[in-house]
């Protein structure tokens, strides 16, 4: 049974041999034709283009005819690879053109020195601009709830001024006793020393808060910040600025 079976193996590899030369002999034919098609339309072309015979529209035509051919001359090299036929002397099968892909590029270590120091100011800017815009809508704040302050405190004073000149009116220029009080006590005469804004009151920075340090370790714009607030004489507003600070310190730790 086995010997049958080997018998009917081998006769169908006879049978098949035929067949497959027959294959390899077409494909290698038919390559051999196309490359001499390709050669003769080569050398047909470059004599019309020395000569100037051809029209731009024919010159397309016969481009585009050149570009088939070597199309057709790939196909059959491909279908010869395919089969593992070895190609005799006389064909010659082009090597295929390998694109190389694109190299991923990375932007940021493309940047130069330049570029980098250019990103850096400009981030450093922005950062600048957005500080300014705090504070300067800080100080607005403040400045337009001084007025109010300052204007009470500047009325009072002139009512108690007023007062005390009607009491002089009174009292003054005739050698008049002074007014006593429910009691029958002499009033005392006000105090003249340390009112608020009095002529001999000057407003001080101030020393910074304890908890602020001293700012060795500060950058541009925390030092900014720091002496905004050393120059402020406004309570308030100095109380602000160095709260600014110290929230910009923290963001950047």
């Amino acid at each position: 049974m086995r010997l049958y079976k080997h018998l009917f193996t081998l006769l169908i590899l006879l049978l098949a041999a035929p067949v497959q030369a027959a294959r390899d002999t077409q494909l290698l034919e038919r390559l051999r034709a196309d490359q001499a098609a390709l050669q003769a339309a080569r050398a047909d072309f470059a004599r019309h283009r020395e000569t100037g015979s051809l029209g731009a529209g024919e010159r397309d035509e016969y481009a585009a005819y050149l570009e088939r051919l070597r199309e057709r001359v790939a196909a059959d090299c491909a279908a010869l690879a395919a089969e593992r036929i070895s190609l005799p002397p006389d064909l010659d099968c082009p090597q295929p053109v390998i694109v190389p892909r694109p190299a991923a590029i990375d932007p940021q270590a493309e940047q130069t020195e330049a570029e980098r120091a250019a990103a850096l100011d400009a981030e450093l800017k922005a950062g600048l601009g957005e500080f300014d815009q705090r504070l300067l809508r800080e100080q607005e704040r403040v400045k337009a709830a001084r007025p109010r302050t300052a204007g009470g405190a500047g009325q009072a004073g002139r009512s108690g001024e007023g007062g005390s000149g009607d009491a002089r009116a009174e009292g003054g220029g005739t050698g008049a006793p002074a007014e006593k009080d429910e009691r029958g006590e002499l009033a005392r005469p006000p105090t003249t020393s340390g009112s608020a804004g009095g002529p001999g009151q000057q407003s001080t920075a101030g020393e910074p808060p304890q908890d602020v340090g001293d700012g060795s370790d500060d950058d541009v714009v925390a030092r900014q910040l720091r002496e905004a607030a050393e120059r402020e004489t406004d309570p308030e507003m100095k109380k602000k600025l160095w709260e600014e600070y110290r929230k910009y310190k923290q963001g950047t730790r």
